[in-house]
Parts: structure tokens; sequence; C-alpha cells
């Protein structure tokens, strides 16, 4: 008789890992802003989105002021 063993996710993913050699590390973030600020300094922007974004926020103007800082002048 053939015996079959059953594996949990966690020791399948870990056994491919093993068999592929990918060793990667585990980070525990506190709160969501640590994590993207994290992967943002993990990820490059393409150039032309970079570009096209620059041309974006040159073309935003600053509001007006509001009525009560023209009023208290401020």
């Amino acid at each position: 008789m053939k015996q079959q063993s059953k594996f949990s996710s966690q020791e399948q993913q870990q056994a491919a890992v093993e068999q592929h050699g990918i060793v990667e590390s585990v980070k525990d973030f506190s709160t969501v802003e640590e994590l993207l600020r994290f992967d943002a300094g993990q990820t490059s922007v393409p150039r032309t989105v970079e570009q096209r974004l620059a041309k974006s926020a040159a073309e935003i103007t600053s509001p007006n002021r509001s009525w009560w800082k023209k009023l208290f002048g401020r």
C-alpha cells in the first residue's frame, strides 16, 4: 500500500522555495503607510510615467485664496 503524505500550504511553499533556491526575507509592517513607503522605495517608476506626472503637476494652478483669508489678511 502506498503511503501519501499531506503537506500544509506553508510546507508546500517552503518546499517550492527550497527547490528553486529562492530566499526572501519576510517583513512585518505595523501600518499600511509603512508598507507603502517601503514599497515605494523598492519600486522604480518608468521614465515615461515620471515625465507625464511632472507635466500634469506643472499644469495644476494653485487654488484661489479662501474668503476668510482675504478678509482677515492671512
